[in-house]
């Protein structure tokens, strides 16, 4: 009968409180998560909940009061809510300029279809990238030195095996 948020802060202070499995700690969140999706607050993901807790620099103490502990919690829940704002408004940012160089293109360019590949994978790879096109290695390459600037940054640092993307 809890609201959502209060009801992830609850579900996730009583796994904290029991501990029923020490050396997965991380299993609180992820099932707090599933509660906070579950109920339809975050139909496409699983928030980010320990970024949340990171950034708010509040640590769960057993022996603080159940309010406090609880009004942490949904600090936390918030917190990573407005981190999952600012990482979705970098990446439509991102996929806006890319966009514009698609601009102008024929109807059947693959370029757009690369721009989302970019968006989908955390890295990507000539080879990954023509093999989900469709295209020849060479192809993907054109496509790459066609987005010039707006291309997402190397991260391999390699100029065999390289990979971009938007981390």
């Amino acid at each position: 009968a809890l609201p959502t948020a209060a009801a992830a802060a609850v579900w996730f202070d009583a796994w904290l409180a029991l501990q029923p499995s020490q050396h997965q700690g991380e299993v609180g969140f992820l099932l707090a998560a599933a509660l906070l999706r579950r109920r339809g607050l975050a139909l496409a993901h699983l928030p980010a909940l320990a970024l949340g807790l990171r950034k708010t620099r509040w640590r769960w103490r057993p022996d603080e009061a159940p309010q406090v502990r609880l009004a942490g919690l949904i600090a936390a829940i918030t917190e990573s809510a407005r981190a999952a704002e600012a990482e979705l408004d970098r990446l439509s940012l991102a996929r806006a300029v890319m966009l514009a160089k698609c601009a102008g293109r024929s109807k059947n360019s693959r370029l757009p279809e690369l721009v989302n590949l970019f968006l989908a994978a955390p890295l990507v790879t000539v080879q990954t990238a023509s093999k989900a096109l469709k295209i020849s290695p060479q192809g993907v390459e054109i496509m790459l030195a066609s987005l010039a600037t707006a291309r997402p940054p190397e991260r391999t640092g390699r100029k065999r095996y390289r990979a971009w993307g938007i981390l």
